[in-house]
This record gives structure tokens, sequence and C-alpha cells, in this order.
């Protein structure tokens, strides 16, 4: 399996997601042309501005018909839809005095996830409006879940053995990531209570991550190799303290439904600054596992 070399890393603007219309799960709230029309009608602040009612108007019930009948055809597939606004900084009107943010088009995305139909999003790409010297963009993200349940999910990186915890060691190593040093650990998430019956794939972690935030510059991932606490085999892993090298672990990605609803509760890798990893494909859903808590069911 060949070694992800690169990994690169941006710096988004996207504000928390809004959840709309049925899904999977039972989070109904109405169709998509209803829960879009119902942000106009309510006057919903963006930013603390509120949208143009007429443009936002005629492109929510438009694009709420669209939502709908995608979700029909791909029922797995859920769908994003990221409002783009242009925010004058600097003014009173940012300060929340007043409108400074105008409502200008929005991006469009389908995927079993949320990060699948942001990278869907970015193929498509967008002709955007020019701003100002004093200008940005910012977006509203609203998520239409699938309308049933996912197959397999896309994994971030590639997949180089399967496993489950040692019993008796169901914990997660929580970890943080900066743009000096990299990956670091923070701590750890129990699960015990949760059950014992987790499976996760082993991904293989890339040899370096590319970040765009503020300069643009290479981080070099410092992998080992080490002995899993059960099957009797060495699998790559990140080595979270390279003062002391005594903690390491293994980025892993939930194998079923149940281990994925597990993992959720605990935090995913911390990033410092917020929102530096970008355009790695459910990187969200991968958790760290230390190899010793790692019986091995599927050889590297």
């Amino acid at each position: 399996m060949a070694v992800p070399k690169i990994a690169r890393l941006g710096t988004p603007d996207m504000k928390p997601i809004m959840v709309g219309g049925p899904s999977a799960m039972g989070q109904a709230k109405g169709g998509a042309i209803e829960f879009l029309l119902g942000l106009v009608r309510q006057s919903i602040y963006y930013f603390g501005g509120r949208i143009q009612q007429s443009k936002a108007q005629k492109d929510l019930k438009s694009l709420g018909t669209r939502i709908d009948k995608d979700r029909r055809a791909m029922p797995t597939k859920g769908v994003l839809v990221s409002l783009q606004f242009i925010v004058q900084e600097g003014s009173k009107e940012a300060a929340g005095q007043g409108n400074a943010f105008r409502y200008t088009t929005y991006l469009y995305g389908k995927g079993a996830t949320v990060s699948e139909a942001r990278q869907d999003q970015v193929r498509h790409g967008l002709i955007r409006e020019g701003t100002r010297s004093n200008e940005k963009y910012a977006y509203q993200p609203i998520w239409f879940p699938p309308l049933k349940a996912t197959g397999r999910i896309k994994r971030p990186f590639p997949v180089i053995g399967h496993g489950c915890f040692v019993q008796g060691k169901v914990w997660l190593q929580n970890v943080q990531w900066t743009t000096i040093q990299g990956f670091d650990d923070e701590g750890k998430s129990n699960l015990a209570g949760s059950g014992n019956s987790f499976f996760f794939d082993i991904l293989q972690p890339p040899t370096n991550m590319v970040t765009s935030h503020g300069a643009t510059g290479v981080v070099k991932i410092p992998i080992k190799q080490r002995p899993v606490g059960s099957g009797g085999k060495s699998i790559p892993v990140v080595d979270l303290d390279t003062t002391l090298g005594n903690v390491t672990a293994a980025m892993v990605f939930p194998a079923d439904a149940h281990t994925e609803q597990v993992f959720w509760r605990a935090p995913e890798t911390k990033q410092k600054p917020l929102g530096t990893i970008r355009g790695i494909t459910n990187f969200n859903r991968i958790r760290w596992i230390r190899p010793e808590n790692i019986r091995l069911l599927k050889s590297p």
C-alpha cells in the first residue's frame, strides 16, 4: 500500500453547520424548500446582518426543489449548501449596528458526509462577485443529511489493517494539531461503559502535511513502527511526543455504525489555529489509539 506523502491543509471561514430536512436518523424538519424559505420568513440573521429577502428567496426556492430532487434520486447522499456573503470589515455595521453582510450566491455539493460534500463543492467551482479591499467572503453551511443510511464511507488515508481494542484498554488518545509542532498528545477519552465491540480500520499516516495558514510550509510527520498489544505485528504510528518519545498513536477510522456513534462522543483532532486542517476528506472522523491498546485482526 502506497504511503500518502502529502496531505494539504488550508484556512476555511465556514461557520457552524445548520441541519435541515429529514434524514436516516429521523432528524425531520420538513422538506428543503420549507426549511430554506423558513430562514427568509423568520428573517434569521447571519453573522449579525439580515440576508437580502428578494434575492435570497428567489435562490432558495429553486434551490429547495433541487435539493429535494437530488436526495430522492440519491437517498444515500446528503446535500451541503453554503450560502455565500460578502462581509464589510472595520465598519459600524460589522460591529452589529447595521447590515454589513450582503448575500450573493451559494455553493452546492453532494456526498455521504459533510466532508465529502465540501470536496464536491470544490470540484464544481464558483464564479464569485469581486470584493473591495475592506470586504471578504463568509459562508453559512446548511447540511441536508442522506435519507437512507450510507454504505462504506471514504477513508482519508489508505487502510493498512483492521483491529479492535485490547480487553480492558478501551480508550482513545486525544490529539491536537498545530502548524508548528504537528500532532501532539492531549489526554485521553475513556470509552468504558459503552461496550467492548468496537471495530476500526488502521490508517497509514502521511509523511508530511502542507499548511497554508499564514505562510505556506511543510510539517513533517514523525512516523514510527510500534508493536500492537495483541496480534504479533507492528503498525505505523505517529510520534506525539518527539521530546520524550513515549507517546505514539495510530490513526484509526470507525468500521461500523456502532463504533462510529461511540467515537463521535470523543473529541476529534483539535486544531490550533481552528480550521487549519482542510481538504482531507472525512478527516474529522479519524480517532487515535495507542498501539499497545490495539488487538490486530487483519495484518498490514
